[in-house]
Parts: structure tokens; C-alpha cells; sequence
């Protein structure tokens, strides 16, 4: 044997011994025999020199260290190669675990296969992995773990557990076990207690108390409340506790769950695309059972589509292990009620919003809200205002997709209550209904589009359900399409107002089908002249025109004669992208010559404007939007301004193009004002239309100033140009800025 061989084995077993007098020390107090403590001191003194020893030998004399010292613990082997993620809350928990702090226990608590026991083992393991390290006041004498888990998630199922800790005594038995002191729990019972309390205080442990909500004893909570200093205690539950610090774990950040999914792929030789793994990530909401779950599955040749579509089931493992003893306790309670509205909304909600939904009294909804906390159902989201924070609650991703399939199951004058509730709450975006099809109303609010984008979503998943329903009614089923298509304007309208028309085409085509179902030919005509119009842009002009068409066609059949005007002056553009000109003007010209409107008027003007402008006829196209400019002016009945500001931005373009910068000047100041006027700066961050136009305005007018040797206010709007480029991501937009500010700076010098 060598010397470095000799001296880990004399520290193993020192250190051994050295345990066993601290336990008989603790356990006697001043009783005990004045022998121990010189035995202690004497070893702790033998250790110090031989550590001292085994430092000073080179690293190729000493080989592998032992991976951890010899002290008292019971730890179970990690079901893991490497723990990933949660730095935070390791962090925390050990700054919590120092012994200065008053926190002598700390609860991680979270829905079901969100990573606390792993946590929990990590931290333990964290005080073993750098015993050595430690100063002495931080090092625990023993580690002990002990688990009341009855169940595991298997990639083949789930499995009970053999002998889960039940009772305090089971508790009591763990830790004589482990400290090799069976003998205390065969004292009297009576004195048990104290007993356990005295070693805990003389020996600083660290206990676990593994999945606390299964253990149906209250001792337990009155042992855990009254622990003594300096040993600590961990509890992971589902249930928040009141006697603890808390620690409440939510999904795994995006780069965490990335991370994990990429090293337990690699370990079950399971391949993923990148988007793949980017939809595991999102439809998991980074819990990390669910994501080792998948990858099992996917590793048995299940694809990954089928094990994406099974995380949401009740029936599946994942699912009943997570949340189906939680949601069974809720049933029939006022908490039960809170969880459907918090479906529905998008992403959080206030607990008025949601007590008026779920149709709760005060004092019920707030019972609620902190039943659904305690068992780790829900989320409190602290979101700031203008006015100060507001406190919301959410619901965690998996949790989300649970309750989405147990909605379908609910009877349905349950769901009516709840859906009438919620669409009163919703009238803003009922009541947003606009005849025709027109330019983004800038009245939107980005809160309520999202929301009512979620509810629609729940609302068609509800329409499907009902129509395979072989009991169904036809009278529900006829209240849910009413209420689809009373809210699919303001959806569509939001989801074009940022961006979004792929997903406005698709909400579009839905609403068509269900509006044929219900012979709703005022609906059918909007959304197929707004499905037109999207596809227009995108220049799918064959298809564009064929909607475009079917939407005159429903308003015909209505005798909407506004609508057959409307119709046409979107005909003529879809033909003037075309570059199909003498077709676009007599089409946009006869809905001109018919327009009963001042609106129809000026967009028939507008469209003629732009017309010319392609073909380069500019003093034309002057001349039309002029015309056009000064009709929108006089009318207020539209609800969309931004008609109006669209067509002063091009006459603005249009006029600098021409050489009269003055005008232009005058022009862009004037809708720029209107534009600030009308749309709050929080708005246009997500109004692309808006941001867009002010970016354009910004540079038409710096132009003109340059032009006019206005360097200073060139300058200055020139570099706004430049940031509103930026924030559309616009490469065109902002070369151009950037080269009008050199050019402004080069010729400011001169001057």
C-alpha cells in the first residue's frame, strides 16, 4: 500500500469513529463520559496532520481522491448523469442552509415532475461534493434523506414505490438507521421525541423530506416546525406550506430545457431536429419529467408529433402523474371554477377578472386563487403599468395543457355560465364590429387581441368537440359559432394590425367555413374580402381575385351596395399589383362613379392615386390623393384613422418627389402630428403599420429639410428615421437613413 493509500484510509476511518463520539456527545450532553471529548479533540487533531500530509504529495502520488467523505447519509444514487439548470434556486437554498440565517427549513414546492426532487438531491449532494471546501461552521455532520413518494413515472408507466415514509415514526427510524443509532427508536415512545430532538440540536443535519403532501400524519408538521438549531430541513411538496421559506419552481428556461433535452436525446440515441426540439421545449413548458418522458417514448420509435399530441391527454402517464390526484382534490370546489377562465386568458389575469368570470363571490374567489397556489396549479405574475404593479395570476404550460382537455369534458350549462361571463367581460371586441373590411383600427388593444385570440381558440376546439358529440345540442352548438364569429373581427383585425397575416389567412378560413354552416353571408363577404386582401399582398393575385370576387358575390346577395363599392376598390388594387392596370382602373373607376360614400370615394381616389404613381404619372397621382386626403377628412364615420394617415403619408412621398419641399415638409409635419396624436407610443411598439409609416414620414421629412438647408431639424429627424428602422428590422430603411445623415453632416461642415 502506498503512503497516499495509508493516509485516505487512516482519514476514513478517523473520520468514521469521529462521527460515532460527536452522536454519543450529542446524545448524553453534560453527562457525557469526559473521555469522549478528549477522544475528539485528540482525532480531530490526528486528521488535521494527516490532510496536511496528503495535501503537501504531488497530484501523480495522490491518484483518485475518494469522490466524498465519510460522513453520515443515506443518499440515494441521482436517476441523472449531470444536473442541469436552476442555478438560482441553488444558489438560494444554500444561502438559505448557511448557519446564520433563521430559515431552519425550506419547502420547494411545484406541480408534479417539475424537478424538486432533483433539486432537493442536488443540494444534498452539493455539501458532500464539497465537504472539504466548507468552513467547518457549514459542513453537515449527517445527510439524510427520506421520501414519502408512493409513485414513479417510468418510461413503461407508473410504478408504486416500495415502503414510502408514512408517519413521523418512519421519519424517527430513517435517521437512527443512518446514524447507525437504532437504539433510539427503541426507547420509550414518550421519549422519542425529545431524544431525536436532542441529536438533532448537538449535530448539525441536514434532513430531506422527500414529496411531504403523501404523509397522513400531523406530527410531522409539528416535528418539522420545531427543528432545532443547526440542523436544517428540506421539504419538496406539491402543497405550499406555511412554515417554511419557499422555494416554487416553474418551468426550465428556454436555454436550460434546451440543454436537457439535448443531453438526454444524446443518451436515449434519440436524434431531433432543432424545430423538433423547439416544439418539445414549448409544448413541455421546460417541465423536466415531461421532457425525459418524451424522449423516452420517442426513444421506443413513437414520433415525435404522437408523444407532443399525448402530453396534453388525461389518459396519458405523464399527465395522471402530474396533475390527476391535484385536480381530483380541486373538483367541485370554488378553485375547480377559476381554472377555465385562466385557460382562456392571454397570458395571465387579474383576480377580479377572474372572480367575475368564474362568477365567485369575493371571499370564494380568493379561497380559490390560494387553494390552486398552495397546489402549485397556478402562477402569481407580477406585471407592471403605468399605474404601478398589479399582481396576476397564470397558469403553468403543462398545467394549461391539462385543463384544455378536461374542458371538453365539462357539462355544458357549466361551460354557458362561464362562456357568457366571459364574453360580457370581452364586450370592447364584440362591440368592434365593422361592416367592411378596412385599415387597421388603431384602438386595439394588444392585451384584449391576445385574449381574445386564446378564447377563439378554445371556442373552435369547443365547436369541433360539440360536433362530434353523438348526444350533442343544437342549441349549444349554435351559441358557440354565434359567439366565434361575433369575436373574429376584432381577431382578425389584431392579428393584421401586427403583422400576423399568415395567422389572420388561417383565423379567416376558419370563420368562412363556420359563417357558411350558419348562412351568414354579412360575415362570409368580410372575411372573404379580407382573405383576399391578405393573399393580395402576398401577390397570390389569381387566388386574391377569386375571394375577392366572393365576397361581392355574398354582398350582392344582400343588396350591400357599400359593400359591392368596397369590393371593387380592393379588386382594382389586387389588379394594380398585378401590374394589370387598364383592368384595375375601370374597376376601381366604376366603384368610383358608384361610391354612396365619402369613404368609398376616397379610397376609389386613393387607389387611383396609387395607380398612376406605377405607371409614373406623378403630377396625377398628386392630384388624386389630394382628393382623396381632403374626402377622408370630412367624414368621422370610420372608425380607422389610419386610412387617413396612409393616404397624407404617400401625398407627403408624392410631393417631395415632385420638388415642392415646403409642401412636403408642411404635409408630413401635419400627419406626423396626427399620428402622435392618435396612437400612443405603447401601441405603435406593436402596430407595425404605424411604426412603419412614422419611420417613412421621419425620412420624407429630413429629406425635405436637406433640401431646404434646414440641417439642424434634418439631422434630428433623420436619426429617428433611423431608430424606427431598427425597430422594424427594416435593412432598406435604415441604408437609406444612414446615408441621408452622412450626407446631412457632410454638408452642414460646408455651410
Amino acid at each position: 500500500m502506498s503512503r497516499q493509500d495509508e493516509i485516505k484510509e487512516l482519514i476514513r476511518v478517523y473520520s468514521r469513529r469521529l462521527q460515532r463520539l460527536k452522536v454519543q456527545k450529542a446524545e448524553y450532553g453534560i453527562s457525557v463520559d469526559p473521555k469522549i471529548p478528549n477522544e475528539i479533540e485528540d482525532i480531530e487533531s490526528e486528521l488535521k496532520q494527516l490532510k496536511a500530509e496528503l495535501g503537501r504529495l504531488k497530484p501523480s502520488e495522490v491518484g483518485t481522491l475518494r469522490n466524498f467523505p465519510t460522513i453520515f447519509h443515506n443518499l440515494p444514487r441521482p436517476d441523472h448523469e449531470r444536473f442541469v439548470g436552476r442555478r438560482e434556486e441553488l444558489k438560494q437554498i444554500r444561502n438559505l442552509l448557511l448557519p446564520r440565517t433563521r430559515h431552519f427549513v425550506v419547502t420547494i414546492d411545484g406541480v408534479g415532475g417539475i424537478g424538486k426532487t432533483a433539486l432537493a438531491l442536488e443540494v444534498a449532494y452539493s455539501y458532500l461534493r464539497y465537504y472539504d471546501q466548507l468552513p467547518e461552521e457549514q459542513q453537515f455532520d449527517a445527510i439524510i434523506w427520506t421520501t414519502a413518494k408512493q409513485t414513479l413515472l417510468t418510461s413503461e408507466g407508473i410504478i408504486r414505490r416500495a415502503q414510502p415514509l408514512r408517519t413521523l415514526d418512519d421519519i424517527y427510524s430513517t435517521i437512527a438507521i443512518t446514524l447507525e443509532r437504532e437504539d433510539l427508536t427503541r426507547a420509550h415512545p414518550q421519549k422519542q421525541d425529545d431524544l431525536f430532538r436532542r441529536v438533532l440540536a448537538k449535530m448539525r443535519t441536514l434532513l430531506v423530506i422527500d414529496n411531504l403532501e403523501t404523509v397522513d400524519d400531523e406530527r410531522v408538521l409539528s416535528f418539522i416546525r420545531e427543528v432545532p438549531e443547526p440542523s436544517k430541513i428540506i421539504v419538496t411538496t406539491r402543497h405550499r406550506l406555511d412554515i417554511a421559506y419557499p422555494i416554487r419552481l416553474t418551468g426550465m428556461t428556454r436555454a436550460d430545457a434546451l440543454n436537457l433535452i439535448a443531453g438526454k436525446a444524446n443518451q436515449k440515441g434519440v436524434t431531433l431536429k432543432k424545430d423538433e426540439a423547439q416544439r418539445l421545449y414549448r409544448r413541455t413548458g421546460g417541465v423536466p419529467l415531461a421532457i425525459v418522458w418524451s424522449l423516452a417514448q420517442i426513444g421506443f420509435g413513437y414520433s415525435v408529433d404522437t408523444i407532443l399530441d399525448r402530453l396534453g391527454q388525461p389518459s396519458s402517464d405523464i399527465t395522471k402523474f402530474c396533475f390527476e390526484e391535484t385536480m381530483n382534490y380541486v373538483r367541485g370546489k370554488p378553485a375547480y371554477k377559476l381554472l377555465i377562465p385562466l385557460l382562456w386568458f392571454s397570458p395571465n389575469a387579474s383576480r377580479e377578472t377572474l372572480g367575475y368570470v368564474a362568477g365567485l363571490p369575493e371571499l370564494d374567489r380568493d379561497d380559490g386563487l390560494v387553494e390552486l397556489e398552495k397546489l402549485s396549479l397556478i402562477n402569481r405574475i407580477p406585471v407592471e403599468f403605468d399605474h404601478g404593479n398589479e399582481l396576476r395570476f397564470g397558469l403553468p404550460s403543462l398545467v394549461k395543457l391539462y385543463v384544455k382537455e378536461e374542458m371538453v369534458t365539462l357539462p355544458d350549462n357549466f361551460l354557458r355560465l362561464l362562456l357568457e361571463n366571459f364574453s360580457q367581460w370581452l364586450a370592447p371586441a364584440k362591440d368592434f364590429r365593422g361592416l367592411y373590411w378596412g385599415w387597421e383600427d388603431l384602438t386595439i388593444d394588444e392585451y384584449l387581441g391576445d385574449t381574445v385570440l386564446s378564447f377563439l381558440d378554445h371556442l373552435l376546439m369547443l365547436i369541433v368537440h360539440q360536433a362530434n358529440k353523438e348526444d350533442r345540442d343544437d342549441k349549444f352548438s349554435d351559441y358557440l359559432t354565434i359567439e366565434f364569429l361575433q369575436f373574429i373581427y376584432y381577431a382578425i383585425l389584431f392579428l393584421k394590425s401586427t403583422g400576423r397575416r399568415s395567422e389572420a389567412l388561417a383565423l379567416a378560413t376558419q370563420g368562412c367555413d363556420i359563417a357558411t354552416l350558419q348562412a351568414n353571408h354579412q360575415i362570409s363577404a368580410w372575411l372573404e374580402i379580407g382573405i383576399g386582401w391578405i393573399l393580395a399582398q402576398q401577390d397570390r393575385i389569381d387566388d386574391a381575385l377569386e375571394h375577392l370576387n366572393r365576397g361581392k358575390n355574398f354582398y350582392q346577395s344582400i343588396d350591400d351596395r357599400s359593400g359591392v363599392e368596397l369590393s371593387n376598390c380592393y379588386i382594382g388594387q389586387a389588379l394594380r399589383r398585378a401590374k394589370r392596370h387598364p383592368e384595375a382602373e375601370r374597376v376601381i373607376r366604376d366603384a368610383l362613379e358608384e361610391a354612396s360614400s365619402q369613404e368609398v370615394r376616397s379610397l376609389a381616389e386613393f387607389e387611383l392615386g396609387k395607380l398612376s404613381r406605377d405607371r409614373k404619372h406623378l403630377q396625377s397621382a398628386y392630384e388624386h390623393h389630394i382628393t382623396a386626403y381632403s374626402a377622408i377628412k370630412l367624414t368621422t364615420k370610420w372608425r380607422s384613422k389610419m386610412l387617413t394617415l396612409a393616404i397624407g403619408g404617400n401625398l407627403g412621398g408624392l410631393a417631395l418627389e415632385l420638388g415642392r419641399y415646403d409642401e412636403a415638409k408642411t404635409i408630413c409635419r401635419e400627419v406626423l402630428h396626427d399620428l402622435e396624436t392618435h396612437v400612443e407610443v405603447e401601441t405603435k411598439k406593436w402596430v407595425r403599420s404605424a411604426t412603419n409609416l412614422s419611420s417613412k414620414l421621419y425620412l420624407w421629412l429630413a429629406i425635405a429639410e436637406e433640401r431646404l438647408k434646414e440641417f439642424e431639424m434634418a439631422s434630428l429627424h433623420a436619426h429617428h428615421a433611423l431608430e424606427l428602422s431598427e425597430v422594424l428590422e427594416d435593412q432598406i430603411g435604415t441604408n437609406e437613413a444612414s446615408r441621408l445623415i452622412k450626407k446631412i453632416s457632410n454638408q452642414w461642415k460646408i455651410q
